[in-house]
C-alpha cells in the first residue's frame, strides 16, 4: 500500500432525500482527494466514491480495496467528470466491507495499475450518525427501525438481465438508446404483499425508472420476511434494474 493521504478535515455526514452520505477530504500533492459512501437503508450494497484529479485513466474497470481488517476485495468500477473537472469513480462494496472500513486503520485502492490509499479512517462517529440517518429514512418510508434491526431473512429480488430480451424494455428508452441503472425501494407486508414502490436513485430516463416499478407490481408479493422465531413481518426492501440495450 502506497504512503496513506493525510485527512484534510472531519468526516462530513449527509442526510440526503433517499440516501446516507458519509465522505471526508485528503491531502494530495495533485490535489484535493474525497473518499465517501452512500449508504440506503435495506439495500444488499453500498456505493463508495473517489472523487481524484483527472489521471487520464479508463472510464470503467476493476479496483481492488485493500484494509488491514478484511481480504483485499476486486468490484468493477464506473466513472465520470464533477463540475469542478474532477474524476468521480463509484463502485459497490458489501455491507461486510463498510463494516470493515468503520474500523479500519488505513485504506487502499489500486485500479489500472494507479494506487491510492487514505490514514487514519476513524469513522465511528460518522457511521453512528449514519445509522440515525438511515433510521429516519425507514421512518420516512414508512417502516419501523426496531422492527426491521430484528428481521433475520428478507426476500432477495431477481431481476432479468434486461440485455436478454426486449420485451419488458421500454420502446421509448429502446428508441433513444437510453440505458442505465434503476434503484427502487419496495414495502412489503406481512404476507409479502407489495404494498408500494418508490425510485430511489433514477436511471437517468423516466420510461427506465417507471417500467422498473410497474415490472415490480405485476409480481403483486414476494416471500414474507421473517424474524428470529419464524415469524412474518412487514419490511422494506431496496434492489436494482440494471437497464442495458439488448445484443
Amino acid at each position: 500500500m502506497p504512503t496513506p493521504l493525510p485527512p484534510a478535515g472531519g468526516w462530513v455526514v449527509d442526510f440526503a432525500d433517499n440516501s446516507c452520505l458519509v465522505f471526508r477530504d485528503y491531502r494530495a500533492e495533485q490535489g484535493k482527494v474525497t473518499f465517501g459512501l452512500r449508504l440506503i437503508p435495506n439495500a444488499p450494497f453500498a456505493e463508495a466514491m473517489l472523487i481524484m484529479p483527472e489521471d487520464g485513466s479508463a472510464v470503467s474497470g476493476m479496483v481492488t480495496v485493500s484494509m488491514n481488517t478484511v481480504p483485499d476485495v476486486a468490484s468493477s468500477y464506473q466513472s465520470g467528470t464533477t463540475s469542478d473537472g474532477r474524476r468521480l469513480i463509484r463502485f459497490d462494496v458489501t455491507p461486510q466491507q463498510v463494516k470493515a472500513m468503520a474500523i479500519a486503520r488505513d485504506i487502499g485502492f489500486s485500479r489500472g495499475g494507479k494506487r491510492i490509499a487514505m490514514a487514519g479512517l476513524g469513522m465511528g462517529k460518522a457511521m453512528a450518525a449514519a445509522s440515525t440517518c438511515q433510521d429516519d429514512l425507514l421512518r420516512s418510508w414508512g417502516a419501523d427501525p426496531a422492527v426491521e434491526a430484528k428481521i433475520s431473512w428478507r426476500p432477495a429480488i431477481v431481476t432479468p438481465e434486461k440485455d436478454a430480451s426486449v420485451s419488458d424494455y421500454p420502446m421509448a428508452a429502446l428508441r433513444e438508446g437510453a440505458e442505465g441503472d434503476t434503484l427502487f425501494r419496495l414495502n412489503l407486508d406481512r404476507t409479502g404483499r407489495i404494498t408500494d414502490c418508490k425510485i430511489v436513485a433514477s436511471a437517468g430516463n423516466s420510461d427506465l425508472d417507471t417500467r422498473a416499478c410497474t415490472l415490480m407490481r405485476e409480481r403483486g408479493s414476494l416471500p414474507a420476511a421473517r424474524l428470529a422465531d419464524g415469524s412474518a413481518a412487514p419490511t422494506v426492501i431496496v434492489a436494482r434494474f440494471a437497464w442495458r440495450l439488448p445484443g
